[in-house]
């Protein structure tokens, strides 16, 4: 089954304390903390996705990530019970946590922010913006970084066995960032999970090192 939550964008705040849904965007919530003078996640701005997943999976930007200024959460356990938890309660680490191995449901969040002035709020977010810009093809469709980092950042160990543009039907890995792939030309999941499988072959092959992805893959039952 997939579950899509239908909450209202409703953001309350209380002196450093905001709660937010889940389901809200991770660039409408960081436009709206902006707007209010609220720091500490301009990193979110430039994460594609919606605060439940960025919380779920740990996302993180430039050493910053979804755990780090979080408090407690509203979650909906498999059995369909609504409880609050305290963030200590579950384990957070590197692009992962428990909510997904406890099949939780992030309904909604409290988060403790800090308060600036909007302007230098803005010129952060500029600022990662403009990174991105210049290191990750944001211009296409794709699905962010691919695999998790180990010792040897992935894209270093994608472009070691020269796939960087390796391309199947409508996907490409990117040769900007190699461990991005890009929707280059109305690509089927097919092809994205092809090059998936094909980049954790040759740098096993060559490497010895399971690449790990980052991503969740849902396959439907045929």
């Amino acid at each position: 089954p997939i579950i899509k939550l239908y909450l209202e964008d409703e953001v309350i705040f209380y002196n450093s304390f905001v709660m937010v849904n889940g389901n809200m965007m991770n660039s409408k919530f960081s436009n709206l903390l902006t707007k209010n003078g609220y720091s500490n996640f301009e990193f979110a701005s430039v994460i594609p996705g919606t605060i439940g997943g960025g919380i779920a999976l740990n996302a993180s930007y430039k050493n910053e990530s979804f755990s780090d200024n979080l408090m407690y959460l509203e979650v909906m356990d498999p059995n369909g019970n609504v409880k609050w938890i305290e963030k200590d309660e579950l384990k957070f680490g590197y692009r992962n946590s428990d909510i997904s191995k406890k099949k939780y449901i992030v309904l909604r969040a409290i988060f403790k922010l800090s308060k600036k002035h909007p302007s230098l709020i803005k010129n952060k977010i500029a600022d990662y913006y403009q990174n991105k810009l210049n290191s990750q093809p944001i211009q296409y469709p794709s699905l962010g970084s691919v695999f998790k980092n180990n010792e040897l950042k992935a894209y270093e160990l994608i472009k070691g066995v020269r796939l960087s543009g390796y391309a199947k039907g409508g996907a490409k890995i990117s040769t900007l960032h190699s461990n991005f792939i890009i929707n280059f030309n109305n690509a089927s999941g097919k092809d994205v999970l092809f090059i998936i499988e094909k980049v954790m072959e040759k740098v096993y092959d060559k490497y010895k090192v399971n690449l790990e992805p980052e991503i969740i893959l849902v396959r439907g039952r045929k």
